[in-house]
């Protein structure tokens, strides 16, 4: 931290800090040793920090030891000490996921990059009990995609994109950001007030509700999403959209029916018998139709037979304080993930789902 005085003609950074703290200039001779041992080590890659005060780091000389400098949430710093320090090579080090952070990288080029905090939600910072997470992820603990990995997929990708979400006007008006944007069901009350949000990186999309035509939006820049008011009606909501290649592509929200089923898929089909390879198992609950059921909540039980274990569940519900030893877990939007590691002996593994009122589930795993 900086020492002196309270100067009123020192820099505002430096007025900041505590004199009584200890002297921030320390940071600079720190850093250069550091970087010393790194290049003494592997001289082939660029030694980086990220900064939380870049705008002291880079008084002090602690940015001028790194060959690639990284903000952390000063995104409004970029303009101005691009110029102030050209030699510089500077990115986003950790950065939120508004719209407005984006942009600060899109829109120049000498930013080389964003780290957004964070990728996939992780068990610790939460906000409050009976919350076990920081949910600040675009996938949970599961590894399951919320709407704002469509979001971003929006932003970042080059490949035609349409991904379709619904909720209530008031939650849009509310909670409405880049970390969550509304669930993809289309299972409301009859005539219930809805707002309709569309993620595309094509320039337009028009939406029918069961067929019925409700309007073209053109993306505007800057403007990061599409969206509609419209009463609930049970049945389809579809978005179609052109890409640039001239194909067509869509996204649409069914009403489904009651929950009917469970169905298992897995990573891979084989395991390797070292009593370490690690399978994933995803279970869905799915209607009459094959649909998958967003709003299903059962309880599911598993059982395993053969040379493999089930180390544990996780539904990627945050408050859900299930112990992860246990054998039994709520479905979460409908999903539900196992984690099956080997035994050492080679054979057949077979794992088997069930919840109360659905038809149970089975796959089959070979050890060898």
């Amino acid at each position: 931290l900086m020492t002196g005085n309270n100067d009123a003609n020192k820099p505002a950074a430096e007025r900041k800090y505590d004199p009584d703290k200890p002297n921030a200039e320390r940071l600079a001779t720190i850093a250069k040793r550091l970087v010393k041992y790194v290049k003494e080590c592997d001289s082939t890659r660029p030694v980086t920090a990220a900064l939380a005060f870049p705008e002291l780091s880079n008084l002090t000389g602690y940015a001028e030891a790194l060959d690639v400098v990284g903000y952390n949430y000063k995104e409004h710093l970029y303009k101005e000490d691009l110029i102030k320090y050209s030699n510089s090579v500077i990115y986003g080090s950790e950065n939120g996921p508004s719209l407005e952070a984006w942009l600060a990288v899109r829109d120049q080029d000498s930013i080389a990059a964003q780290f957004i905090w964070t990728g996939i939600d992780y068990l610790g910072e939460a906000r409050g009990w009976p919350i076990r997470a920081a949910q600040a992820g675009f996938l949970d603990l599961a590894g399951f995609k919320k709407s704002s990995y469509f979001y971003r997929q929006s932003l970042w990708s080059e490949e035609p994109m349409v991904s379709l979400y619904s909720m209530k006007k008031e939650d849009y008006e509310h909670h409405h950001h880049g970390r969550w944007n509304g669930p993809p069901h289309w299972n409301w009350k009859t005539g219930e007030q809805l707002k309709v949000v569309c993620y595309t990186n094509c320039e337009e999309v028009e939406l029918f509700l069961n067929d019925q035509p409700l309007g073209i939006k053109k993306l505007r820049e800057g403007q990061g999403h599409l969206t509609w008011d419209i009463d609930f009606e049970e049945g389809t909501l579809k978005a179609i959209t052109k890409g640039q290649d001239g194909e067509l592509y869509s996204s649409e929200l069914t009403t489904t029916s009651e929950p009917d089923k469970l169905t298992m898929k897995v990573d891979s089909s084989e395991l390797i018998a070292n009593g370490q390879d690690i399978d994933h198992v995803e279970m869905q609950i799915i209607d009459r139709h094959g649909l998958p059921v967003y709003l299903a909540d059962h309880l599911i039980s598993l059982s395993i037979e053969g040379p493999g274990e089930i180390l544990g569940l996780e539904n990627g519900d945050a408050k859900d304080l299930q112990p992860y030893s246990s054998l039994e877990r709520k479905a979460y939007h409908g999903k539900l993930l196992a984690y099956i590691r080997s035994k050492p002996e080679s054979g057949k593994i077979t794992l088997i789902a069930e919840a109360e009122g659905l038809e149970p589930a089975k796959v089959e795993i070979i050890s060898k």
